[in-house]
């Protein structure tokens, strides 16, 4: 009988949710590579991960055993090495470790501190009881480094404010990834639409401060420790200004949706070349997820021309890159005001704002013509809830964005659909990477998945 394989009851290593679906993405399109490795009584001591996929998917195991004194090496018969499918899994292979977290608890209560510097583990500013250069965290380090960094700064903002945005990107530069987007060889990074929505770093979010008057307040800042974005954490570099929403001082960044989930739901629900609606344009990902789908149509409609005309631009950079036409309409108004056709669109996905938790400028924004939730709840959400039911074929599905944050959107969302005449086919949970973490179901955003009936 073959061995019992029990995962790991001390697993240094944390994986996230997005992790997990990287290496369940790989075994299922390229098969296994890695070997896991286990003690003499079954216990995973190296790919905890690996093998729960592994098994999700129905990966048979096989044991090979040694004493360590040999090293095994597992041979691909099926792969030469020009294959495209033996170059995405040795990509794979190093892009899954970069998503993982050391699991400091563990660590800490099972290795010392000869332990953890031997094996050079870098897990910076956790206090492990590891000796540590006492030189260079003292009151003159941190003197310096706010200095130095008020000074970094200073010159980053100079070249903002000289170039209207951020030197790395740009509309050229989200060409390129737009290209390599369509063509599957990596993912549309969501901060590209700052190239063509300049007003998304003052637009307020969470406690209704923008990030770039933060970023301007921490130059005449008198202590800036605590608010240097993790920078000197040696992880980090000075691109996730711009590239995530690390929250500094009150402020944090808008995201854009991203490109990849909006291309994965219109493929999954959406006919080839069927017609995609948009209630809420926003920063432009679902339109860039919908020129890399199998649809052919898409319309979208938002109250702020800024919204409209950064999209409309950001469609003619684009479609010429397009390997087929398709068809994509921008309409500056309210959806709740949008005379929509009936049973005319094959598939509706948006991320409607969560009321007032971001404060979006330019026309008539819901979270100004409503002033409390309630009255917002019934004069918008049920509104875009039930326009997109009367829009949608029958048998089309509603793919809505909710955060489960402030307010009950999810449960209001779930009541209003029953109301209008949606069944609740799935929640599931949209995997953004926000704020260094993936979203999850229970308190981030969620996707509810409705479909008329």
């Amino acid at each position: 009988m073959e061995q019992e394989i029990k995962f790991d009851r001390r697993n240094f290593r944390k994986h996230s949710k997005q992790n997990k679906r990287m290496i369940k993405t790989s075994l299922e399109n390229c098969g296994a590579g890695r070997s896991i490795l286990i003690d003499s009584e079954g216990e995973i001591i190296a790919g905890n991960g690996v093998y729960e996929q592994a098994q999700s998917i129905g990966i048979k195991t096989r044991i090979i055993e040694t004493d360590g004194s040999e090293l095994i090496v597992v041979k691909r018969n099926d792969l030469r090495t020009d294959d495209e499918k033996r170059k995405l899994l040795a990509a794979a292979d190093n892009a899954t470790s970069d998503k993982v977290e050391w699991n400091i608890e563990e660590i800490r209560a099972n290795l010392n501190s000869l332990q953890i510097e031997s094996l050079q583990i870098n897990i910076p500013d956790v206090d492990l009881g590891c000796k540590k250069d006492k030189s260079t965290k003292d009151d003159f380090y941190n003197k310096c480094l706010d200095e130095a960094f008020r000074s970094a700064m200073r010159d980053i903002m100079e070249c903002y404010d000289k170039i209207g945005g951020w030197q790395f990107v740009r509309k050229g530069t989200a060409e390129v990834d737009f290209v390599n987007f369509i063509n599957g060889v990596k993912d549309y990074s969501r901060s590209n639409a700052i190239a063509f929505h300049p007003q998304m770093e003052t637009t307020a979010n969470g406690g209704h401060k923008n990030i770039i008057d933060e970023y301007r307040a921490c130059i005449d800042s008198g202590k800036v420790n605590g608010e240097r974005f993790c920078l000197d954490d040696g992880k980090k570099s000075w691109t996730s200004l711009y590239n995530n929403s690390q929250p500094c001082r009150g402020g944090k960044r808008v995201l854009d949706f991203p490109a990849s989930l909006a291309r994965d739901l219109i493929n999954e629900f959406c006919p080839d070349g069927g017609y995609v609606l948009d209630p809420c344009a926003g920063w432009g990902g679902r339109l860039v997820g919908f020129l890399a789908s199998v649809a052919g149509s898409y319309t979208a409609t938002d109250p702020a021309q800024k919204q409209i005309d950064g999209n409309t631009e950001m469609y003619e950079r684009f479609r010429k890159y397009l390997r087929e036409e398709k068809q994509v309409t921008l309409l500056c108004m309210p959806f709740e005001n949008y005379d929509i056709q009936e049973c005319a669109f094959d598939f509706a996905l948006t991320s409607p704002p969560y009321f007032d938790v971001e404060r979006y400028e330019g026309g008539e924004q819901s979270h100004e013509k409503f002033n409390n939730y309630n009255l917002w709840r019934d004069g918008f959400y049920r509104q875009l809830i039930t326009n997109a039911h009367k829009g949608l074929r029958h048998g089309g599905v509603f793919c809505l964005q909710v955060g489960s944050q402030k307010y009950p959107l999810l449960e209001d969302g779930k009541r209003i659909a029953a109301d209008v005449g949606f069944i609740v086919e799935d929640v599931r949970g949209s995997g953004m990477d926000n704020n260094n973490g993936v979203s999850d179901y229970e308190n981030k955003e969620c996707i509810l998945i409705l479909r008329k009936v």
